[in-house]
This record gives structure tokens, sequence and C-alpha cells, in this order.
């Protein structure tokens, strides 16, 4: 990604439970977020790319793995649009999307997050998006995904 952007404001508000960028199975990936850079995990014995980052391989349970760039676009493949506080920080927040985002040069990763600067209501399957980043508490940079314009 030549020109990642990081938004201004966080979509979440303070107070929500955060990953830990310093956990020694997912530190590359939030590394790379810092960077304005998406990262999965692949296999060096069996190049299966893979997401959420975890202690070896889904596929060999071999423990040899690398980041590597997955892209900066995909598509929704599910959202769900919770209305109800799913935590007490989201007590006064209304509904929010939660969607399945299916990367467009890993297509068989698809990766959850949200889908900002879109009423809820609006998301659908088969939205493009693009992944732009958020600093949030603790140092963390966390993805999220924008429609894409154009």
């Amino acid at each position: 990604m030549t020109n990642p952007t990081f938004i201004p404001t966080p979509y979440f508000p303070e107070g929500m439970p955060q990953p830990d960028p310093k956990d020694p199975i997912s530190a590359g990936h939030w590394s790379a977020c810092a960077e304005g850079r998406f990262t999965i995990q692949r296999c060096l014995d069996c190049d299966t790319p893979q997401y959420p980052p975890e202690l070896n391989c889904h596929h060999c349970r071999c423990f040899e793995l690398s980041w590597v760039d997955a892209g900066t676009q995909g598509t929704v493949w599910s959202h769900a649009t919770p209305e109800h506080p799913a935590h007490p920080a989201l007590k006064d927040r209304g509904a929010y999307n939660v969607s399945l985002i299916q990367l467009d040069d890993v297509p068989e990763i698809r990766v959850l997050g949200n889908v900002i600067d879109i009423d809820p209501a609006d998301v659908r399957i088969g939205l493009a998006v693009e992944v732009v980043f958020e600093r949030t508490a603790n140092d963390l940079v966390q993805p999220r995904w924008r429609p894409r314009s154009g």
C-alpha cells in the first residue's frame, strides 16, 4: 500500500476491549498495521495463507510462518448489524456493522471487521471495500474497511 489512510477519529467508543499489539503470535500483524499494511500469515512449508494469526499452520501444522502483505481491497462477503450493545461501552452507540471481508488478493481469506463511512443499513454483500487504519488505545493500529470510491 503506497499511501495508507489513517482515519482521524475512532470507529468504536473508548472502553472497548483491545487486542494486545505485543502478543507474540499476532505482533507481526499489528506492527504492519502501524505501518499502514494489512498482512496475513503464510506457511513456509505448504504455502497456505491464514488469518487470524496462529502459532502454527492450519493446514500442515508447521510452525514456520511468515507475514505477507494481503492487499488493500476486498468485498463484503457477509455482514450483521447489531442494534443491542454487545459490550457496556456500546450502550449509547446504536446500530453498527460487523462484516466478513473477502480479500481480493487472497480470496480464500475472509477477515472479520467493520465497514465505516456508511450507514450500517447500507452495507450489502458484494460491496467493494478498501482497508483504512485506526489508531486506538495501547499504541494499537487496527484495520477498518470503507466503501471503495469509483
